[in-house]
């Protein structure tokens, strides 16, 4: 868990982190946040800080998946790496839906930013891990299996781990 809301001691943050993830090399690496990369518009600027701030990082450790809030929609962002698509290389960002009263909808400008989204809430998610496969899938109020409203997708997503248990260092090249 990184506290994004204190951007005081980013260097420090980012020291903890890179000294955490070389002392415990893991299959997955999921990190925690309040505000996350990605946006539905209405924190833009938090957004936009996390990802100059902290997406090379999450990109050179090999992140697997970024959950955020903030945001109280329902939000993913599929393997960005460098800013474009990259199913080796990419993190996932996700942001989770709030389970509370507030609510509302992805702005327009944003809606092309992200690979899926719903705006409701009242949804709780579940993570299942794996040595091969990473599943979230999200649930609703009644303990079904949520469904986004515009294409009647069950809201769950799988990923595969982009390590066997080392961490490799990632360049450009």
């Amino acid at each position: 868990m990184i506290d994004t809301i204190n951007q005081k001691y980013l260097s420090e943050q980012k020291e903890w982190f890179r000294t955490t993830v070389e002392n415990n090399p893991s299959q997955w690496i999921i990190v925690g946040s309040h505000a996350n990369a990605i946006t539905g518009g209405w924190y833009s600027h938090d957004s936009k800080w996390m990802a100059t701030n902290w997406g090379s990082l999450f990109e050179e450790y090999q992140v697997d998946l970024v959950i955020g809030g903030h945001e109280h929609v329902f939000l993913r962002k599929d393997t960005l790496y460098n800013n474009e698509k990259n199913a080796d290389l990419g993190v996932t960002y996700y942001v989770s839906p709030a389970a509370q009263h507030k609510q509302y909808g992805m702005k327009e400008d944003y809606k092309d930013t992200v690979d899926e989204y719903e705006n409701t809430n009242y949804k709780i998610n579940t993570i299942s891990v794996t040595n091969s496969k990473l599943t979230v899938t999200l649930y609703n109020e009644a303990g079904e299996k949520a469904a986004n409203s515009r294409t009647g997708k069950t809201l769950t997503f799988e990923l595969t781990p982009k390590r066997s248990g080392t961490i490799t260092t990632q360049k450009d090249s």
